[in-house]
């Protein structure tokens, strides 16, 4: 199974030509074999650089060819281009960034410009060595998997061997001895991910010519067939640069806050969960969306009332307006809608005039406030906070109408798909499948389609890894925007509306219990109390599911809704959490009931520390208790990534290393703590006012 470079007899390796099928065009052609590729390196701590120590390459699953210096990997690259006699090789690396920069060291191979297919600084999809005969593609960005998970799902005879027996910590030279156990390790990456490929592409019915480069990619081309019909009416709508650059401005995430009251009350017991079923796919079959073009207003029209009548007729709105003195109504809002992240206004060294809560505003007193919405986003405001003064800068106005036929089937089609899959356990790759598509489609329909290319060499910083990705600004962004016109299938402002709803649909559950709210994420609510009456909102979105087909059933004779609010609560112990505690945004931590074991267990969602390995680490150092500004994540396997250039040769435990151009991972921290703002806003908060909140006597 495994062989070692110095003794592959490469007569023996043949590659065969995988024709196109009828009708498929292309100027290359592949090998049907697939290859995947991998290195080991070992870190050095007191330089912060890398090295490699063993490489392996697998050809399906019948060659694992391994090797320790760079110098046997060209001549084994060598070898095999010869015997691929013109054909192209297809090799997937399970993190492309990573191996790419190693063998981008101009003592390995200098890359050229074209060579090199990044989305962005250190994200690369494509390389290609010796006049394109070998083809390097990420198969982390195909499947956003693992290969730990990648292996498992399509059930590989070479599965990810766990890390944790290999000790990535331990120093190893390329002459260090490996163990069988550490040969089987690396060999089973490159067999396993192999055969996961194949699986892929049995899945989706896919070849080597028509596989995406990302996951979205997989949606992306069920997208533009059933898009087909709307080509010319897309074009009609697509925003021109100044529309653009509102809509970019206008466009938000989901919403996620914790209410700073709720922080200030440390741990809190017994907690309920809503979570909005399929969320993104609910707000593009079931809300409104400008399907047709959006006009631009003229100066004397803008004005608040015309803005209200533009809404009253059901127009979707699209606007830049500043407010003065704009503040809450209620001091004890839960979750503040406007985020500063979002103001365009430059708020410079000026201290007291605004107050703000973890990053959302509070008020700005005496200061212009100026943004781009929605006039989605603009009701949420309207409720939430009150101003002296209101101009609107700039405002376009679109016919609303229900989401596009094709995008909208495709939701119902995948949503139908993974409904009638769910909790079938022989099924469940093909589940897999439907809801990662299903997911997909608003990641799709809200990409930026301003995309300059990444250059990838660059000469004024010719021996500089780290300055070895340039935007190229050598067009301007109206030719970008022309160019991404002809290419289009859907518009920009479909993805600024999907979330712009979301964030509605949200609103909704957050008001429901608003003196009670302690955390929201996009489609979920955590709050305290007494569950709200879901009855009457649920009931409407089933009729309009209804209506829309938005709904199917399962294999088990059970219907399910799209966008319905469900309880999330344990249904034995009533409550989601037991215990729960945050420190904001993507900061909080609890303990769940494991049903399995019907025990009480530890588990983190923080910004930036990998969930399980954090969870295990917090329980260890006090659990919940613990979980307070200075507690320091230090165990967690996070790592960070420093890029190098060549190095040179170093003397290593007697052994002569040779450093190239290389990616060093080395262990963070993390450490929990509080921005200066927020906590100044924290210690305001005083004992009257917490009991106040906890009467639920504000509203």
């Amino acid at each position: 199974m495994v062989i070692w470079e110095r003794y592959v007899d490469y007569n023996k390796i043949d590659f065969h030509p995988l024709h196109r099928k009828q009708g498929e065009k292309g100027k290359y052609t592949y090998a049907q074999e697939i290859a995947a590729f991998d290195i080991e390196t070992s870190r050095v701590p007191d330089l912060e650089q890398s090295f490699m120590y063993v490489w392996q390459f697998a050809i399906d699953q019948r060659w694992c060819i391994m090797g320790r210096t760079w110098e046997e990997w060209l001549h084994m690259m060598q070898q095999l281009r010869v015997r691929l006699k013109g054909l192209r090789l297809l090799i997937f690396v399970h993190n492309l960034n990573y191996e790419g920069t190693f063998i981008s060291s101009p003592q390995i191979y200098p890359f050229k410009n074209e060579e090199v297919f990044a989305v962005d600084a250190h994200k690369i999809l494509r390389m290609t060595m010796y006049k394109k005969t070998f083809e390097f593609r990420c198969s982390y960005l195909l499947t956003n998997l693992s290969l730990d998970s990648l292996t498992r799902r399509f059930k590989c005879s070479y599965r990810k061997r766990s890390g944790e027996a290999f000790d990535y910590s331990k120093l190893r030279l390329p002459s260090s001895p490996l163990s069988r156990r550490e040969i089987l390790y690396c060999a089973y990456d490159v067999l396993g991910l192999t055969e996961a490929i194949r699986g892929l592409l049995d899945l989706n019915k896919d070849n080597l010519y028509t596989l995406p480069y990302t996951q979205i990619g997989f949606v992306r081309r069920e997208a533009k067939r059933m898009m087909r019909p709307y080509h010319f009416k897309i074009l009609d709508c697509f925003p021109n640069e100044v529309l653009f650059q509102t809509l970019r401005n206008a466009f938000r995430g989901g919403n996620t806050h914790a209410n700073r009251y709720m922080v200030e009350s440390g741990i809190i017991d017994n907690v309920h969960g809503i979570d909005i079923s399929s969320s993104y796919p609910a707000q593009q079959v079931l809300e409104c969306y400008p399907i047709e073009p959006f006009q631009r207003t003229g100066s004397l029209s803008l004005t608040s009332s015309f803005l209200d009548q533009m809404m009253n007729w059901g127009y979707c709105v699209v606007m830049e307006v500043r407010f003065w003195n704009i503040r809450l109504k209620y001091e004890y809002e839960p979750i503040p809608y406007i985020p500063r992240a979002k103001c365009l206004d430059q708020w410079k060294g000026i201290k007291d005039s605004f107050v703000m809560d973890n990053g959302r505003v509070l008020r700005a007193v005496g200061l212009p406030l100026t943004m781009a919405m929605t006039e989605i986003d603009y009701r949420i405001i309207e409720s939430q906070y009150c101003w002296d003064k209101m101009e609107i800068l700039k405002m376009w106005t679109a016919k609303s109408g229900p989401m596009y036929d094709g995008l909208r089937q495709l939701n119902i089609d995948l949503f139908t798909q993974k409904t009638k899959l769910k909790g079938l356990d022989d099924q469940k790759i093909y589940y897999d499948r439907a809801k990662e598509m299903l997911n997909s489609i608003y990641g799709m329909s809200c990409q930026n389609p301003l995309q300059p290319a990444i250059l990838f060499t660059d000469p004024a910083y010719p021996n500089d890894f780290n300055h070895s990705f340039k935007v190229d600004r050598s067009l301007p962004d109206g030719e970008l925007l022309k160019i991404a016109q002809k290419r289009a299938f859907i518009t920009y402002q479909l993805g600024v509306y999907t979330t712009a709803h979301t964030r509605a649909e949200l609103q909704r559950a957050i008001d429901l219990r608003k003196d009670s709210v302690i955390y929201c994420d996009t489609d979920s609510v955590m709050y305290t109390g007494n569950r709200p009456g879901l009855d009457e909102l649920n009931e409407e979105y089933r009729q309009r599911d209804l209506a829309a087909g938005g709904y199917a059933d399962d294999s088990f004779g059970n219907r399910h809704y799209l966008g319905v609010f469900e309880i999330e609560d344990d249904p034995r112990h009533g409550f989601k959490y037991h215990r729960f505690v945050t420190l904001g945004a993507k900061k909080y931590a609890f303990e769940k009931w494991n049903k399995k074991t019907d025990k009480l267990e530890v588990g983190i969602t923080v910004a930036g520390v990998p969930k399980k390995a954090g969870a295990v680490e917090l329980a260890a150092k006090g659990g919940l208790e613990a979980f307070r500004p200075g507690f320091i994540f230090s165990e967690c396997d996070k790592l960070g990534v420093t890029y190098n250039e060549d190095y040179g040769k170093v003397m290593i435990d007697g052994e002569e290393v040779n450093i190239t151009r290389n990616a060093c991972l080395s262990p963070v921290s993390y450490t929990l703590s509080f921005e200066r703002d927020y906590k100044t806003l924290l210690s305001m908060i005083t004992e009257e006012k917490l009991e106040k909140i906890a009467r639920n006597s504000i509203f």
